[in-house]
This record gives C-alpha cells, structure tokens and sequence, in this order.
C-alpha cells in the first residue's frame, strides 16, 4: 500500500439566517460537487473523509472552534526527528552486536495564555521495510510507525490529545498535519510527542548481520521510519458564535479530495410565526383545526406557508421592514384566510400537495417593496397602505369551492353620472402559451420549465408565448397552476371598468370583489335605490318591478346591502307592485342603500378592484378587472371556464340577407 500526503481541510459555510429547522436530512441534504453525501442509508463519502457540525442560527449558539482558523498565528520551524536516542552494543571487537531505538520523546512548551490552539507537522522521508535475505532479499515491504502526542496544562496532567499509525510503503518524502489541539487552562502548556517502535517487528536480521548496516541508514533494523516534527503553528483563533447566523463547519480529507468540493445544502429554512390553530405537515404546509381567534403560536416553526413568510418578512427588524412596520400595523384576521387558502391541498397526478408553497433564498439586498410583492405573488396577493395599517389581499375563491360575494354593489343610481367606462385588451397581447420557471427539485433545484398552452386559443389567436418566473415555487405542478392560471386569465379578456362615486368608494379595497348592475350593458332596469319603510322580509323598491317579476317571482333574488355594509341575497317569493316579499334578511335594508335583481339567466357582472383614488372633492375612482368565479377550479384542474349571462342583449346579430351588389365604373 503506497502512502500519499494528506491533510484536512477545515470550512465554514455560512448558510443564511437563522434561526432555521436544520438540513433537510442531515447528510442527505449536504452536496459535494452535485453528490449528496448520503443516498439512503448508503455513505457516498466515509466518515473518515467527510464530518460536519451544524449551528441553527441561534442568539447563543456554540462555537464551531475546530472549524475557526482565522485570527493570528505563528509558525515555528524544528526539523527535529522524533525518537531518535539511540543506543547500541558492541563486542569486544568493536564491533556492533545490537542497535537499540525505544521511546524517544520531544518535549515543546507554550507559555502564551492567548495561544487557543496548536497544530505539528511532521515528515516521514520514507516508509518501508526490506528483505535482508532470502528469495524475497532486496524487495520492499509495508513498514509501520506510530506517533503519539500528550499534553499538560499548568494544572493538569499528561493526557493523550492524538494518536496515529501508518502503515505503507514509501520511497518519498511523506507529510502529514495533526488536527487543531485546542488549548484548555492556564499556561504553560507542555507537549510530549513520542515514536511507538515494536521491537519484535524491528529486529527481523540476525544480530552478526548489524556490522553490514551502515550506521547512517535511516534503518531501525530493516525498516525505514523515521519521522520528523517538520513545524508547529500556534494559532490564536478567532472566537465568533456567529449570532442569528445559520452556518456549517466541513472537515474534509484530502485523501478523498484532491480538490475543493463545490458545497450545496438542502435546507429548512428560518421559523416564523403561524398562527396558534395551525401545525405544521411534513412538507412543510399548515394544517389548520378549530377557530382562529387573531393569535399566533408560541415559538417559531418552519413552514413554507407564503403567507407565514411574508409577514415575518414584513415584521421583522433584522432581515425586513420591521424598523417601520411592527405586527400592529398587519391584521392577522385578514391574513388568515389567505393562509388557509394557500394551505389547501390540491390533487396532482403525484399525490396532494399545498395550493402555494415558497422554497426559495433571498440573497440579495433589494427595495423592500419588491420583495414584499414578490413574496406576496406566490399566493397571488398585493399589498397597499391605508389608515396606517399594511393591507394584504389576493386572487383567491373560497374554500369550499363556491362563488365568492361581492362586499359591495354598483349601479347606475350610485356611480356619478350613472357611467361606467370599459377597456379590453388587444388581442396582440392575449398569450396562448406560457413558459413558467421553477426549480426543478429532482434537478439539484436548478432551474426549469413547464409549458401550459391552450389550443383552442391558439386556434383563436395564434401562438403567443409570454415566459414568467414563478418566484420561489419547486413544484412543476404548482408552476402548472399559475400558467394555467394566467392564459385563463387573458382568455376572460381582461376587461377592466372605472367609474367615480361618492361615499360608496370606501366600501370597497383593492383586492375585493365587487359587482356592477349597468342597465345600459344588461339592457333592462333591474338595480337602484330602496325606498322607506323597508323590513327584513318587506322591502319597497325605487321603482315597479311587477312586469316583470310576477311571472315567476321566485326565479329572482334580491341582492341588498345591509347597513352594516356586507351584501345579502334573498329569494324572492312575492312582488306587488314596487314592494317584494323575500325570505328574511339579517337585518333591514336601510333606506337608499343600493339593490340588484339577479335571476339563473341575467347575472351582474364582477370585478375585482384593482385600484381606489381619491379625488380629494369627496369622490373616488374606483378600477376594477373583470372576475369569473370559474377561473379557481380552471387554474387548480384545467377545467373550462363558466360564463354567466350578464346581457338581455342578444350579442349575436342576425346575418343580412337578400344581398345585392353593384358594379361602378370610375373613368
């Protein structure tokens, strides 16, 4: 067995903030060039070649002090062979009879109480045992030689602090480093390094055969092993906790490495808070159970809840915006559904999996806004400021699956002028195909791409491809839902509606639904103001509906807002003249509030708003974009899109007929 010089090498890798769950693992999330050190319960890397130590990022976390090199240090040269007393017998002749190499020692002492810690290296100019005779006389063999370091403090005594044999052949000059000794108590420290011989092992030739041995062989016997204390460093090392900080010390043999190792882990990132009712699954999503009461659990978890993130990214004073935003300024109760609903499991073709999930580093410093809505677009939210509180909202549909309910309604009778402006967007600019980027976690979480297209629109429009990235997201399936999200998106056209109003332009924020009664795109008048005198069942309208509700009375419903603001529909059982009879609201409409008629074959029209401005003459612009309840289920399992009846228009047109043309001839 041939010996090559090895050393250690000795890392810290510091990994982010802290304090964070750990490796997601343990050796299974370490990669070194691209191989994880652990597959299964199989060691790609022995560990005699490869030891870690992790440190979570706590305040008063341990120190990684066999990792810790920097700080002074001192280098002493020696060139002093260990073991070399030696003594031998001789006849009467002069002639020698017995060579004899026992223990021999070298003695180093420290006397510098801020010396932390000591390193020796030693040379071995070469290894190897020879035959003296025989068939075999003049071939080469394994030799062995074996070095033992003790140390004392001033107080203590001798204690074995490293202890090592080799064995090999070596016709070369052979190094080797000892580990970091670290220095414990009071100076002065002394060492003690001795050889260990066998001297059965060592006295292989007959006695009459030592006169033919030169006496400045490097023999001990038939073997070659001397070993010289080459230097020693006196290191006084740098004594850092790293507070906060998440990081990993690498010890790596160069045995096993003949160069530096690219370094990559698989981690589970920071704790944040979650909310009390919630626990946290294995892949990191929240479960939720009983009642939310506007609390927060005690301690920090791990989770990839984006919701979770994002506050404490928006909370915090030491990696967020927490020097001018503090929890009293965010509602939980308005983060609570948006938690639930990112939460959701949905169904893919690999098992169930949370609807939104972030895995994803920040390791830049950027404008905090842009992080925030970064974040905040893995679950399709955006935030805005208003009466000093941070207010976050998103593009989500309920839980259970059904329609959500507009917080306010509008009509021609409370919108200034009774106008409402529509823009739609060029078909140019309508995708047919979206190029999503994630991180492909059966790929070292490199980048990747899904592809989402829709044929019928590319039959319609063309191939149109629009590349995105989905921040933070490694599912493919995931990346799916928000491509297939966005085209059903463009397919709904994007219409966008703007109009002015009064007072009711503070009854509904940017991210909420509202519904729009236009009797100029509806084509009848079904929406206005109520009258005085309204009951819970009772309730008289601005103007005589009976035309057209006797018919079937219960086929309608009356959406009224409530004077606590909310919106309530109710089945209409009877009508005579301009007064309907309902089932019970909670509460009676109060007098000129807002109502819609709706029925199974004219709907109002939704948006969500997108944008409220104040005008600063007691009016406010509100802009909206249109909403279809349908695009949740679409983008979740690319099903089509459902489209209500919001026009007794008949928006088809009947084809001319009878045509007739003529020819004219210009001279």
């Amino acid at each position: 067995m041939a010996l090559n010089s090895t050393s250690t090498i000795k890392i810290i890798d510091l990994l982010c903030e802290g304090p964070i769950e750990g490796i997601e693992g343990a050796k299974k999330g370490i990669f070194l060039d691209e191989t994880p050190v652990q597959t299964g319960i199989v060691n790609n890397v022995s560990s005699e070649h490869f030891t870690y130590t992790l440190r979570t990022g706590t305040k008063d976390q341990d120190l990684l002090s066999d990792y810790q090199t920097g700080g002074a240090s001192n280098l002493i040269n020696f060139s002093e062979e260990i073991g070399s007393n030696y003594s031998e017998t001789k006849n009467n002749k002069n002639k020698v009879t017995e060579r004899n190499y026992g223990f021999g020692k070298t003695v180093k002492q420290i006397t510098d109480n801020d010396t932390t810690s000591v390193e020796f290296l030693f040379t071995i100019p070469a290894l190897f045992c020879t035959a003296m005779e025989g068939v075999a006389r003049g071939q080469l063999f394994n030799a062995t030689t074996r070095i033992r370091i003790l140390l004392k403090s001033k107080s203590t005594a001798f204690n074995e602090v490293y202890d090592k044999t080799f064995t090999g052949i070596s016709t070369s000059s052979y190094q080797f480093k000892t580990p970091k000794i670290k220095l414990e108590g009071e100076a002065p420290f002394l060492f003690k390094i001795q050889k260990l011989t066998n001297k059965e092992n060592d006295y292989e030739v007959r006695k009459e055969q030592f006169e033919d041995i030169d006496i400045n062989t490097p023999l001990e016997g038939t073997r070659a092993n001397r070993v010289i204390l080459t230097s020693m460093i006196e290191r006084q090392d740098f004594k850092s906790r790293y507070p906060f900080t998440a990081c990993v010390g690498l010890s790596l043999s160069t045995e096993a490495f003949a160069s530096l190792p690219t370094r990559a882990y698989l981690v589970k990132g920071m704790r944040v808070k979650i909310p009390h009712n919630a626990t946290v699954r294995s892949d990191g999503s929240l479960r939720f159970t009983g009642s939310f009461d506007g609390s927060l659990a005690v301690g920090r978890h791990w989770t990839t809840c984006p919701v979770c993130i994002f506050f404490d990214m928006l909370t915090s004073d030491k990696h967020g915006a927490g020097d001018f935003i503090t929890a009293s300024n965010i509602s939980w109760v308005d983060l609570y559904p948006l938690a639930q609903y990112a939460n959701q499991l949905v169904e893919t073709p690999d098992g169930n999996e949370p609807r939104f999930a972030i895995n994803t580093v920040i390791g830049a410093q950027n404008e905090a806004y842009k992080v925030l809505q970064n974040l905040a677009s893995t679950f399709r939210g955006m935030t805005y400021w208003a009466a000093n509180t941070v207010n976050v909202g998103a593009d989500h549909g309920n839980l259970d699956g059904s329609d959500v309910d507009p917080v306010h309604l509008y009509t021609n009778a409370n919108v200034i002028g009774g106008v409402f402006t529509y823009t739609g967007t060029s078909l140019k600019t309508r995708s047919t195909s979206i190029r999503v980027r994630y991180n492909d976690p059966d790929n070292l979480y490199k980048p990747n791409v899904v592809i989402v297209e829709d044929y019928d629109l590319i039959t319609k429009y063309g191939y149109q491809v629009k590349d995105i990235v989905a921040f933070g997201c490694s599912s493919k399936y995931q990346a799916q839902r928000l491509g297939t999200w966005i085209l059903k998106s463009e397919e709904l056209d994007g219409e966008v509606v703007v109009f002015k109003t009064g007072l009711d332009g503070l009854a509904v924020l940017p991210s909420q639904v509202f519904a729009v009664a236009d009797e100029m795109r509806q084509g009848v008048q079904r929406a206005g103001r109520i009258a005085t005198g309204a009951t819970t069942t009772s309730i008289t309208l601005d103007k005589d509906l009976s035309s057209v509700l006797s018919s079937d009375p219960e086929s309608f419903t009356l959406n009224c807002t409530l004077p606590d603001g909310t919106v309530e529909s109710k089945t209409i059982s009877a009508v005579s003249g301009a007064t309907v009879t309902t089932a019970a609201f909670s509460d009676a409409p109060q007098s000129q509030s807002v109502y819609t008629i709706t029925s199974s074959t004219l709907q109002h029209q939704k948006f969500r708003c997108i944008d409220v401005i104040d005008n600063n003459d007691g009016t406010y612009t509100i802009e909206g974009v249109q909403f279809n309840d349908s695009i949740y289920a679409a983008a979740d399992t690319n099903s089509a899109l459902e489209y209500t009846d919001i026009t007794a228009f008949d928006e088809r047109p009947t084809p001319p007929t009878d045509l007739q043309h003529s020819v004219i001839t210009v001279n």
